[in-house]
Formats: structure tokens, C-alpha cells, sequence
């Protein structure tokens, strides 16, 4: 389920003008993970994965909307 949560990921970032690896969203969909174990709502993971993207992109208007995407539509 998260190479398929990437692939919709990465269909949002291209929609943007922008693309990303998927071995790279695979990584920070964990990393995400990881972070919603100590925080108290889900949200700490997305912020997590979307500030690491937008270092990336150096585009964090990019990497927010399609995190917020990606979590939107399940």
C-alpha cells in the first residue's frame, strides 16, 4: 500500500511541474511513519514528509499540496 500511496504521491508532484524519485517517497512515506509514532495526531508524519520534499524540490508550496493531496484522497 505505500508504493501505491507513492504512485499517487508522485502523479500529484508531476501535476505540479515537479517529480520526485519513488524509492525517494518510499523513504519518506517511513520516515512519516516514524514520526506519527510520537506525535499525537497523524499530522506530525505529513509535515514531516512534506518539509523533507520541499528541501528537495526547493518548492515547499509543491511538496505541501500534493502531500495534502496524496492524504486526502485516502
Amino acid at each position: 500500500l505505500i508504493w501505491v500511496s507513492c504512485l499517487k504521491w508522485r502523479l500529484f508532484l508531476r501535476h505540479e511541474g515537479r517529480d520526485a524519485p519513488l524509492g525517494y517517497l518510499m523513504k519518506l512515506y517511513l520516515v512519516g511513519y516514524f514520526f506519527n509514532l510520537f506525535t499525537p495526531s497523524f499530522v506530525g508524519g505529513d509535515i514531516a514528509r512534506s518539509v523533507q520534499l520541499g528541501k528537495e524540490l526547493k518548492d515547499q508550496r509543491s511538496a505541501l499540496v500534493s502531500t495534502f493531496l496524496e492524504r486526502f484522497t485516502g
